[in-house]
């Protein structure tokens, strides 16, 4: 019986090679996506921090406020802090001792994407 001749197995063959490089070129692609996404995520969160600080900067200024002089804001006379727009409406209960303060704040978000906010504070007098 003839012996058929067996084959070198060291190395790879080129069909192993270009799925190891398939495989590795997807899961770069899908790496690089992936980068977007969280870049887009920290540029977000960073426009929601500067949002929160400007609105809080405006409530402290409220609450520093007497009572009574505390009242609404149109949006055309809205006050600029950093790169936001904030205005407020004011609403007094008939009968009560707290003002609620509707505050509300236009500035930009991610992209080219204007994003208006509202926050509700209380005011006790």
């Amino acid at each position: 019986m003839k012996r058929l001749r067996e084959r070198p197995t060291d190395g790879f063959s080129l069909v192993e090679v270009i799925i190891a490089t398939l495989i590795l070129s997807v899961g770069l692609l899908a790496m690089a996506g992936t980068m977007g996404h969280f870049y887009k995520l920290v540029r977000q969160s960073g426009y929601r921090t500067e949002r929160t600080m400007a609105v809080q900067e405006v409530t402290e200024r409220l609450r520093a406020m007497p009572y009574d002089l505390v009242t609404s804001r149109a949006p055309s006379s809205a006050e600029q802090v950093g790169e936001f727009r904030i205005w407020w409406n004011v609403t007094e209960p008939p009968v009560g001792r707290v003002k609620v303060v509707e505050i509300i704040s236009s500035g930009p978000g991610y992209g080219t994407r204007e994003v208006i906010d509202t926050t509700v504070i209380n005011l006790l007098r």
